[in-house]
This record gives structure tokens, C-alpha cells and sequence, in this order.
């Protein structure tokens, strides 16, 4: 069964013109193909981007890519789609796309919070895969498994959250162009069926926590040096991000409960980290650093940071004639997660003996939910009875 192509529709007169038509519409509108191709001094013209909208990249979402006409020798027509770094717009969900956004919404069904699947905007456009409704904030997961470009995924986010969502995108590709510009997660490329019978899938990036070892403890140099001088051990401790491995059915508990807040940090080059922290370290990091490490806070002045300047940064493949069948390999998944780029961020340091390391190793409640004071252990907050035992 041969794919059915998008209507076309001219913006101008508001008319709609069928790719899978021979005559592709035109003989139910007489003049228009002059109308569109020659001036009225009867020079021809190029079509410009925006005059011929693909309806296909409409109902989903995108920006519509450039739209044209072309005439070939013997006389016959095309209407020309470029193509898209999202992948065509007339290709179906993936099943791995699908099963994601299904576990992604029992998860947060078996964790207490209602979703709604394929969430559409005031504008008739998807902005967010599942959106869930959590303890005073709804978070607007977004599954992105092909490459896309990194102004798309700006402009994605924007949208969500003008529509009051948190954005939550999850990838299964380290070298993605969405991480660090958006609040990510990074996920094992595994088949679909592992990822709706696996209850024990572990989030492989994007979630970290803040911890305060002593400096001989990081191995390396000291990350926070006197200036002009080299020391391997200067006697304090120096924050660090130790990423977490939560399952991924804990993870959209979290985010939805507001233990795991989204975070924005400023780097010394002058761009932005985005990472899952737990609430009261961004408050502990915020305060420390004397910086803004929200969205909210941010200035305009940070778009993101770019982790790897190869990134595929265009969109206008020509995939002609229109919506050409298959996937292009430049924009196909890969299979396994890709190394990430740790970026360099601010350190704090602190004396190894001074009250405030008692101060910021320590908070009130430990993962098990249990109130009062709890110490930071390696596997997280505990209250005294929940310690590790020696």
C-alpha cells in the first residue's frame, strides 16, 4: 500500500493542492499554475518559503520546510518538499517512539498523577507526547529518538512552556542536539519490547545530585586552585555532580512530585547546563554560587551550551519529489547511547571542618520519606535509621 501524500495548501487564496493527484490539483483551479510560477510582467519567479505550506508538518507540529514547484522537461509537474532534520512528515511513529511514550505515561499512572497522551496546544499543534499532571506543575514529556535541529528544539521548548508545561524531553542519543538546551534524560537504545516489559530500565543520563568530597577524594587536580599554582590536595572539599542512576519509572515520579526540579547552570564559558537535580540542591548550589539556576532567572542571553559542534545544524535536505519513502540516514537513530560531554562548571569550596559542610551535607527527610535530618550517604539521603551500616 503506497503512502498518501499531504495536501498542500497556498496561503494566499487558501487552496489546497493534492501531491497524489496526476494533475496534482491544478485543473480545478485554472490560471494558478501561471499564478504561481511567472510575475504579472510575466517573468518567472522562484516560490518563497512560506507561500506553499505542507499540511503533514502542520498536523504534527514543525515548521512547515520549503514548499516549490517544478516542471520537468516532458512537460509533467512535482510539487518539491524539502526535507526535514525531524525526518519526513509523513512517516508513522516508530515503535520504539511509541512504546516510550506508554511507559512513560503508566509510570507516572502507577505513581499517582494523570496524563494525557498527545497533549495539542490552542495552536492544533502537539507540542508534548505525554503531558502529566503533577504536584504543582505539569510536565510536558517529549520523546525524541531521530536528530532534529537545534533552533527546532528551542523553539519546542518555548511552546511548552508558554502553554504552562515544564519541559521533559527524553533521547536515547548522547550527541543530541536537544541536551543541555532543553531538561533532558537520557535513555539505553533498546528495543520496544524491552522497554514496556522492563520495569528496571535505569536512566543512563541527564539526573545528577550535589556532593561536597574532599579534594584528594577527586582524584586529578584540585579543581579550585589558588591562581598561578598547581595542588593535587588542598585540604577542602569542592562541589561536585555525581550523576544518578534512578529507573526510569522513578524518575517521572520524582520529576512529577517535585523531588527532581530542573536546573540551569551557567558555566564559565558563558554558556547553560540543563540537568535533573534533587529540590534542595539547586536551592544549596543556587546559594552558593550566588547565580541564577533556573529558566526563569536566566538571562535571555543564554540559548544553551553547544556539546558538540559536528551536530547536524540543518533542514533543508532536499528529499525530492515530495515526502520521498524511507528514512535518510542522516537522521535515523543509532543504536546505543553515545559518551557524554561533561562540561566544566562552577565549584564552590568549602573548609573540610567548617560548620557550613555540616550545614550543606546535611537536609531534612531521607529518601525513604522519613522526616527529620538525614546525611548524604553514596546511595543518596538517609535519616540515622536508614544509614548504610559499616
Amino acid at each position: 500500500m503506497s503512502t498518501r501524500l499531504a495536501l498542500i495548501r497556498y496561503l494566499a487564496r487558501d487552496i489546497y493542492l493534492d501531491p497524489n493527484e496526476d494533475d496534482l490539483g491544478f485543473s480545478r483551479h485554472p490560471g494558478l499554475w501561471d499564478e504561481l510560477r511567472t510575475t504579472p510582467e510575466g517573468r518567472r519567479r522562484s516560490i518563497s518559503r512560506g507561500e506553499l505550506q505542507c499540511q503533514g508538518c502542520v498536523s504534527i507540529g514543525r515548521a512547515s520546510p520549503w514548499v516549490h514547484l517544478r516542471e520537468q522537461r516532458d512537460g509533467s509537474r512535482q510539487i518539491v518538499h524539502h526535507g526535514s532534520a525531524e525526518g519526513p512528515c509523513h512517516e508513522p511513529e516508530s515503535d520504539e517512539h511509541k512504546a516510550w511514550k506508554e511507559r512513560v505515561a503508566a509510570d507516572a499512572q502507577r505513581a499517582g498523577y494523570s496524563v494525557v497522551v498527545e497533549a495539542t496546544a490552542a495552536r492544533r499543534a502537539p507540542t508534548s507526547d505525554v503531558v502529566v499532571h503533577g504536584d504543582g506543575l505539569d510536565l510536558g514529556w517529549r520523546i525524541q529518538l531521530s536528530r532534529l535541529r537545534r533552533a527546532t528544539v528551542v523553539r519546542h521548548a518555548g511552546l511548552a512552556r508558554r502553554d504552562g508545561l515544564t519541559p521533559s524531553w527524553l533521547t536515547t542519543d548522547g550527541r543530541s542536539p536537544l541536551v543541555d538546551r532543553v531538561p533532558w534524560t537520557l535513555a539505553n537504545d533498546m528495543p520496544w519490547q524491552t522497554v514496556l516489559r522492563d520495569r528496571s530500565l535505569r536512566v543512563a543520563g541527564g539526573v545528577y545530585r550535589l556532593r561536597y568530597p574532599l579534594c584528594k577524594d577527586l582524584g586529578g587536580v584540585c579543581p579550585d586552585p589558588v591562581p598561578g599554582r598547581l595542588t593535587v590536595d588542598c585540604g577542602k572539599r569542592h562541589s561536585h555532580w555525581e550523576a544518578v542512576r534512578l529507573l526510569v519509572e522513578e524518575l517521572v515520579g520524582a520529576t512529577a512530585g517535585g523531588v527532581y526540579v530542573p536546573m540551569a547552570i551557567p558555566t564559565p564559558d558563558g554558556g547553560v547546563v540543563r540537568r535533573w537535580v534533587p529540590a534542595s540542591d539547586r536551592e544549596r548550589y543556587a546559594h552558593a554560587i550566588k547565580k541564577p539556576c533556573t529558566e526563569e532567572t536566566l538571562s535571555p542571553a543564554f540559548p544553551g551550551r553547544v556539546p558538540h559542534p559536528r551536530t547536524p545544524d540543518r533542514e533543508n535536505w532536499n528529499d525530492s519529489p515530495l515526502h520521498t519513502p524511507g528514512q535518510d540516514r542522516r537522521t535515523a537513530p543509532r543504536r546505543g547511547s553515545t559518551p557524554l560531554c561533561e562540561p566544566r562548571l562552577p565549584v564552590h569550596t568549602i573548609s573540610a571542618q567548617s560548620a557550613t559542610t555540616t550545614a550543606l551535607l546535611t537536609q531534612d527527610g531521607c529518601l525513604h520519606g522519613c522526616a527529620g535530618p538525614a546525611r548524604l550517604y553514596l546511595g543518596g539521603w538517609r535519616c540515622p535509621a536508614h544509614a548504610p551500616r559499616s
